[in-house]
């Protein structure tokens, strides 16, 4: 194997690619997302009509009926602008019976019950002002409460029986999604008509309920701090979550990715790296953190996903050995088995490493070369990265110039056997001591910055119990890394 490890790394600098540039930070750019692209369009009916709708459940029945009426000229044909007039008309109606049924608590100075916000209000109603009503002496010394706190709930209740019209209380049930208004016996013309237009008013009603909660988003603006952009980033997966087949945020899924980019921007900061990292996160007063993962938690192995393949070059000779099939991770109580043949990163990115270090427990002998594993720190994507061993074996390898450095040695091991092997890089050299002692250096002329990982290819399994990282975490990387990983949670 070691033969096939120098070939390989003698044919990599071998390649004729001296002119490669190494990769630049790929920061986000700042661009600024304009929040009306949330809210509903002036030329989309149905979820306007929804948005009326939606007042008109707050209680402001009057408000929606007026909007309908503006709806008219955007209706494309005859059965929809009837429809617009038939819900106008019933919204104007149940209107004229609250009025109706406040002016004769008025005159008898009945008591109503509201339910407010935070309490449950018994109270008499002294007149009728604009959009407010004047309230009796309470215990809560309130003088008047809005007109819309006389809700489609309330009004429900105090509706008279029988109902002044058949189909005000199916319909109270429908804007209220009661699962009674379909079950509703609808017989005469005007119950027929809202027979026909149950499935579309409640379908316009659920666009608005939706479109609504848009309108709340844009509302906020764009946050400006990271606590802020976080309750942003949680109303919208809330919103997704409950309405992710939604029509209307299908139609809006371009500008809610972007929405989003932006509020997940703004809620990154180097408080999320812990989050993000996951394992062990310390911080050090010198502003770097050393990174541990002792996997002691079954969450642990999940931090290492699989990835593209990291080392193809080296991987294509080895397989021409043996093909191991069983690759997997698999978590044990204080240890990470590493099986087959595989490459996996974990979420940690560092701008610049000061050292990393591995231990655990040998699960071959010397004699044994079927065993390959390499732990892999500043890890830029295939054939870029700084890799050491658990018997003190360096390598470097940079794809951008073509040019490697390796250090390996012939420690003797047995199976059974306990190791630690520890990174270092101080005064222009990286080393690796095995058990104290240095066995491995090479020239200090490689970036640092990079992920965390590994790359296996074995017919057994590699046993680590530790591995701990210290450097600088790389929050530019970081961000963007953060912000599709937020994205994909998000189904984005």
């Amino acid at each position: 194997m070691l033969a096939v490890l120098i070939a390989c790394l003698c044919a990599f600098v071998a390649q004729d690619s001296p002119e490669k540039q190494a990769p630049a930070v790929t920061t986000p750019a700042a661009t600024p997302f304009e929040v009306q692209r949330l809210r509903t369009g002036a030329d989309e009916l149905e979820t306007r009509h929804g948005l009326a709708l939606v007042r008109a459940t707050a209680g402001h029945l009057g408000e929606a009926a007026k909007r309908l009426v503006e709806l008219a000229p955007l209706a494309k044909d005859a059965a929809a602008k009837d429809l617009l007039e038939r819900d106008r008309a019933r919204l104007v109606a149940l209107d004229g019976v609250r009025t109706a049924i406040l002016k004769e608590r008025i005159a008898t100075a009945k008591k109503l019950q509201f339910s407010l916000p935070d309490r449950k209000l018994l109270v008499s109603v002294r007149a009728i002002d604009g959009d407010w009503l004047l309230l009796g002496e309470n215990r809560q010394g309130l003088e008047r409460l809005p007109l819309s706190d006389f809700s489609l709930e309330l009004l429900a209740k105090e509706l008279p029986n029988p109902a002044p019209e058949a189909w005000m209380k199916p319909y109270l049930q429908l804007l209220a999604a009661d699962p009674r208004a379909a079950k509703a016996n609808l017989e005469g013309a005007k119950l027929a008509d809202l027979r026909a237009d149950a499935l579309q008013v409640s379908d316009r009603l659920r666009r608005g309920i939706v479109a609504s909660e848009l309108e709340a988003l844009a509302d906020r603006g764009l946050p400006r701090d990271e606590t802020s952009a976080r309750d942003a980033a949680d109303a919208l997966r809330r919103l997704l979550e409950r309405h992710k087949d939604s029509v209307v945020i299908a139609t809006r899924r371009v500008a809610l990715r972007e929405y989003a980019l932006a509020v997940i921007a703004t809620s990154f900061s180097a408080s999320s790296v812990p989050q993000l990292f996951g394992g062990k996160c310390e911080p050090l007063p010198d502003g770097q953190l050393r990174w541990t993962v002792d996997f002691e938690k079954p969450e642990d192995a999940t931090l290492f996903t699989p990835s593209e393949e990291l080392w193809p070059s080296y991987r294509t000779e080895l397989l021409e050995d043996s093909q191991p099939t069983d690759t997997r991770l698999e978590q044990r109580p204080g240890a990470l088995a590493i099986h087959g043949s595989g490459s996996w990163l974990a979420p940690a990115m560092f701008r610049e490493i000061s050292s990393a270090s591995a231990r655990g427990q040998h699960t071959y002998s010397s004699n044994d070369k079927s065993v390959i594993l390499y732990l892999l720190v500043a890890c830029k994507g295939p054939e870029n990265f700084i890799a050491f061993t658990a018997t003190g074996d360096l390598i470097t390898l940079d794809d951008a110039t073509a040019s490697s450095r390796m250090s390996l040695n012939t420690i003797q091991v047995s199976e059974g056997r306990y190791y630690e092997a520890r990174l270092e890089r101080a005064r222009g050299e990286l080393t690796v001591a095995y058990g104290g002692e240095r066995v491995s250096k090479v020239p200090d002329e490689f970036p640092s910055w990079g992920r965390v990982g590994f790359f296996a290819h074995h017919d057994r399994e590699f046993l680590l119990d530790q591995l701990s990282v210290t450097g600088f975490p790389d929050l530019e990387r970081l961000r963007t890394f953060f912000a599709e990983r937020e994205l994909a949670k998000l189904g984005l």
